[in-house]
């Protein structure tokens, strides 16, 4: 939420929404010519010359904040895929362990080794199936919820929490609840 509230200022502070909006316009009358024109397949072809050429004007628009949001997340991807990216193996549950090559691994209190190494030459590693023993946090796995990786739900939630800021900064009298008394 607070990615999301970050970039929902960023772009608010660094675009022309004016701008934006007269590209966007502009995209919109393009690709309504596609149906229009049907009949001339000339002035289709331009019209998508034209739409293409608009796209690349509202990525310059926005390139500003979208770097500076690619740099921000950038620096906590690390910290945050370590946080919400793995989690303990469950108690009696198997698992594949991948080591580098040369590496090797025996049975421990935590992990009992199930299968003979798989030697992956081309990537350098190498594989054990393994049964938990005891939860640990030395043996992970990938979580999800619902399926979906936390880099997916980081997604969803600062996209909806950016269209939600929008939409409360255009709503009338939003700031003036924050101005010093």
């Amino acid at each position: 939420m607070v990615f999301g509230l970050i970039n929902a200022l960023l772009f608010r502070r660094l675009v022309n929404r004016a701008d934006v909006k007269r590209t966007v316009n502009r995209m919109l009358a393009h690709a309504m010519s596609f149906r229009l024109f049907a009949d001339e397949p000339g002035l289709v072809f331009r019209a998508q010359l034209e739409l293409l050429r608009e796209n690349f004007r509202l990525l310059r628009q926005i390139a500003i904040p979208l770097i500076a949001s690619a740099a921000l997340l950038a620096a906590s991807w690390d910290t945050m895929d370590r946080h919400f990216g793995y989690r303990p193996v469950p108690k009696g549950q198997t698992a594949v362990l991948t080591l580098p090559l040369g590496t090797g691994l025996r049975s421990s209190p935590e992990i009992s080794v199930e299968t003979p190494p798989v030697h992956i030459p081309r990537l350098k590693q190498v594989s054990w199936r393994v049964r938990v023993k005891r939860e640990s946090s030395r043996v992970t796995e990938r979580r999800a919820m619902l399926g979906l990786p936390w880099f997916a739900w980081f997604l969803a939630g600062s996209t909806v929490t950016a269209a939600l800021m929008s939409r409360l900064q255009r709503s009338p009298g939003f700031f003036a609840r924050w101005q010093p008394i």
